[in-house]
């Protein structure tokens, strides 16, 4: 993989990487969303669009720097605003898994916060924010940061029930369906010819994930599909690219915390109790260990009984 980083403009939110001549991510800084794009020769896909009308222009402007083909597609792998709300620069096919653009179909009207609040984080932690609670202050306060004045929630055009493929000259580009896992439905890009996953927030390299739905059987799952690709290179949905690795921590981590949760459960303890008291040492290093654990320590309380 190399480790080249294409020049952006001082006012680009993102930095490009090129991982071949055909393949780049563009990475917000902080562990912001990521979106990639493959240059084809029938024109670019693109993978995510960011989390802003802003950050999806100076987006578009990046990949018509790089070729002069109209972009042929845009591809979501999952639903979620960091990962969606930059749509609109973008003048091509949609296409999602069908449980995301029903997801986004049900909430684009009206575009009311707590709409946007659903799109951006799921259902249960917009909730959690419309009442006020302490441990979503800094969900709360990331999205008020957020520039939203002239958003247009862009709608997926094509939609799959488990796989798609684009077929172009210079390589083949795969979606598929990795279920409701991380959001009502979660779906991976990948490149057969050039071993390149694109994996959503089912992976997050560096960092602490954040889950929006319980952590159950469905997460494993999709991370089994993922790791049966043999990918060579994995793009996160948060964090650097790297290799298959990420895939193999991240199941390591929901292990473990499901085991936890699981045992502090059988001690009898209430979900409070427990996202107060879980401690996973292991990660401790991870950047927003401490305010990101009892969250993902609530979906796996959750999802138990999954």
């Amino acid at each position: 993989m190399t480790e080249s980083i294409r020049p952006t403009s001082p006012e680009s939110p993102f930095s490009v990487q090129a991982l071949n001549d055909r393949t780049l991510v563009a990475a917000e800084p902080g562990g912001g969303s990521n979106a990639g794009f493959f240059l084809g020769d029938k024109g670019p896909v693109i993978i995510d669009s960011l989390l802003s009308p802003t950050s999806g222009e100076a987006l578009r402007q990046s990949v018509s720097g790089l070729t002069p083909l109209p972009p042929r597609a845009l591809l979501y792998t999952h639903h979620h605003g960091d990962h969606t709300f930059g749509a609109q620069a973008f003048e091509c096919p949609v296409i999602a898994h069908e449980g995301a653009a029903d997801a986004m179909r049900s909430r684009a009207s009206g575009l009311s916060r707590s709409r946007l609040l659903e799109l951006f984080y799921g259902e249960h932690f917009a909730r959690a924010i419309g009442e006020g609670r302490l441990d979503t202050a800094a969900l709360e306060s990331r999205f008020n940061l957020l520039d939203l004045t002239d958003l247009v929630v862009t709608q997926p055009t094509v939609t799959f029930s488990d796989r798609l493929a684009l077929y172009d000259p210079a390589g083949l580009v795969q979606l598929l369906s990795l279920g409701r896992a991380h959001s009502a439905g979660d779906a991976a890009v990948f490149l057969p010819e050039e071993r390149i996953l694109f994996t959503g927030d089912l992976a997050f390299n560096g960092r602490m994930p954040f889950m929006a739905e319980p952590i159950g059987p469905a997460v494993f799952k999709a991370l089994d599909r993922m790791e049966g690709l043999r990918p060579e290179i994995v793009v996160p949905g948060h964090g650097p690219p790297g290799g298959p690795e990420i895939l193999r921590t991240m199941r390591e981590f929901f292990g473990d915390l499901r085991d936890a949760v699981e045992t502090l459960r059988a001690q009898g303890k209430s979900l409070d109790e427990v996202k107060a008291e879980i401690v996973l040492p292991q990660y401790a290093d991870w950047p927003r260990y401490d305010r990101a654990l009892p969250l993902n320590a609530e979906m796996a309380y959750l999802g138990l009984d999954s």
